[in-house]
């Protein structure tokens, strides 16, 4: 009885990272196409002399870590967002440093309407004893369409709208 071709165990694993890269890959263009922009709101990348397309990365809710994501879950669209590189990794006030998070409004998660908010300490660290005094910087009503913003929210944007290049 013939069993068909043999496959070895570094072929699988290749073809296995072969569909996990492409699924991620796909699922990453989903988020280009829904967020389009850096989605943190009136982000300095907005303004002029930035070229999105050198910027703009996509954050992963859940860090992938030193293992990636064998299993392709963290690399779900719903788990993913757009941002430019400054508010993903480089800023003082990111993702990647843990003093900028987001939170969802809705069961959909980044499909959906978030709310964004900075640690305080990043900004003002002579103020605060120490870093976790979150505050709420903007709402989204939907995707990429803010909410009003308070008088407090809006002197917050406006000095997290300085970037350095």
């Amino acid at each position: 009885m013939w069993k068909g071709p043999r496959v070895t165990t570094g072929q699988r694993r290749k073809r296995k990272y072969r569909e996990l890269s492409l699924a991620e890959r796909n699922a990453k263009s989903l988020v280009h196409d829904r967020d389009k922009l850096c989605r943190f709101p009136l982000c300095g990348c907005h303004s002029g002399g930035y070229s999105m397309k050198d910027i703009l990365t996509v954050s992963h809710d859940v860090h992938k870590g030193m293992g990636g994501d064998p299993s392709g879950e963290r690399s779900q669209p719903e788990l993913m967002l757009l941002l430019c590189k400054w508010r993903h990794q480089d800023g003082p006030v990111s993702r990647h440093r843990g003093t900028m998070r987001t939170v969802y409004l809705t069961e959909q998660k980044n499909d959906g309407p978030l709310a964004f908010e900075v640690d305080l300490w990043a900004l003002y660290p002579g103020m605060h004893e120490r870093p976790g005094t979150w505050v709420e910087v903007a709402r989204e009503l939907d995707v990429r369409r803010m909410g009003p913003l308070s008088a407090e929210q809006q002197l917050l944007l406006d000095e997290l709208q300085e970037m350095e290049r």
